[in-house]
């Protein structure tokens, strides 16, 4: 019964870290979107507009350009949280110093990035890959996703785009890759293979960062990239791993995938083989990365 009561509190930290980033996440919404309403309404007043379409059309307008700067807001807020709470409450202070007093730089070689960058490409293409080919099998299912990203404009605004290639990898991972992850192999810690525990955990954060994003498609791709940046979290060692194949995966996902679609025919065969190919290269990362040392 200890035991069990033990685990239910390390899912609770799990959770609870999961719900702090959303609360991070309003609070950054709001100090931006709370002003642009409040100038909205005094410009409305100033104006003598009283037809209620026409205010809900100015603020709904406001909304739009202030997503970009409240986004950058919130992933700097989550950014100075997620890092105090990983390097202070989950042991990342103690781990730096200790491998300092050892002379050990924990960070990738030189070849490891190199496998790094080629696993989160591979990555990147499967995900994109797999999601074009449901837009042309099944629209309907994207057709919320994609008013969704109109309205935050990434890939067209530059302060969103910004904030999910820039600042996103940085805060997303200290929270997922590192707080959860720490919590959640504490979870399954009692697990007698410790490679199946890992394993367990893997999902457990990579589940919440699915939940993070708020939607079923995003979800469902974000769970995927997850699994894969939690094995580089924890085949390197160190969060760094897990934030270079963050930014790559977004970094192509804007630019370099951004702009084969201008040029890429739409075609199921097309897409098919880039998903299977793709597939193939992350497979290829995974197995050079070698086995998770446990």
């Amino acid at each position: 019964m200890k035991g069990f009561w033990k685990r239910a509190g390390w899912a609770g930290m799990c959770l609870l870290a999961l719900l702090a980033a959303l609360a991070v996440q309003l609070v950054g919404s709001f100090l931006v979107m709370l002003p642009a309403g409040f100038l909205v309404g005094v410009e409305a007043a100033r104006e003598g507009i009283q037809d209620p379409a026409l205010v809900q059309e100015k603020m709904a307008e406001a909304v739009s350009k202030g997503m970009g700067p409240a986004l950058v807001l919130a992933h700097l807020l989550m950014l100075a949280a997620f890092f105090l709470w990983y390097y202070f409450g989950c042991g990342g202070r103690r781990k730096r110093l200790e491998l300092k007093a050892a002379g050990i730089r924990r960070r990738p070689a030189p070849g490891q990035v190199g496998v790094i960058l080629l696993t989160a490409l591979g990555t990147c293409f499967l995900t994109n890959g797999v999601m074009s080919l449901i837009y042309m099998l099944a629209p309907s299912l994207l057709a919320s996703y994609e008013e969704l990203m109109e309205s935050v404009g990434i890939g067209e605004g530059l302060a969103a785009t910004f904030a999910a290639v820039c600042i996103a990898p940085f805060g997303e991972e200290l929270l997922f890759r590192g707080t959860v992850l720490y919590y959640a192999e504490k979870l399954t810690a009692s697990v007698k293979n410790p490679r199946i525990g890992f394993y367990a955990a893997n999902a457990v954060q990579a589940l919440c960062f699915g939940i993070f994003h708020g939607n079923l498609v995003q979800g469902t791709y974000a769970f995927f990239m997850g699994l894969v940046l939690g094995y580089l979290r924890k085949r390197y060692g160190t969060v760094w791993a897990s934030i270079a194949g963050h930014f790559v995966i977004n970094a192509a996902s804007v630019f370099v995938w951004g702009t084969l679609g201008l040029f890429l025919p739409e075609s199921v065969p097309v897409f098919l083989i880039i998903s299977l190919v793709s597939l193939a290269v992350t497979a290829a990362g995974l197995k050079r990365g070698g086995r998770i040392p446990l």
